[in-house]
């Protein structure tokens, strides 16, 4: 339950983020950049932010786990890559596809309704 209310969190946090910086993207739409474009920038923008914490948590996770077999040497330590593996993956999957939606919405938006309320 605690990784599922974290994971909503997160994502929350991002598409609060994404959905502040419209006037941000408007610009870049103003520039050049095509619908398609923008939603290719939400995603590697938030799949980079993602993966680096998924990647910094795992590794975070697994060093302090094994710091902590240190106090009982004598214990079996077990990693549970299976549902480490699992959980990352849905994680991403859902990230995938919230912000697909998002960047899609966003992407067709009308221009100057967002430019007014920038």
């Amino acid at each position: 339950m605690l990784i599922a209310a974290s994971c909503l969190g997160v994502l929350q946090t991002l598409l609060h983020s994404v959905y502040a910086k419209r006037g941000d993207y408007a610009i870049q739409r103003l520039i050049g950049l095509s619908p398609n474009g923008l939603m290719k920038l939400i995603l590697t923008q938030v799949l980079s932010f993602v993966l680096y914490g998924l990647t910094v948590g795992i590794f975070l996770g697994l060093l302090l786990t094994r710091m902590m077999a240190f106090i009982d040497v004598d214990a079996p330590m077990v990693y549970d890559f299976f549902t480490l593996g699992i959980t990352s993956v849905v994680f991403l999957l859902a990230t995938f596809v919230v912000f697909t939606l998002q960047g899609y919405w966003i992407s067709r938006q009308k221009l100057a309704n967002e430019i007014v309320d920038m």
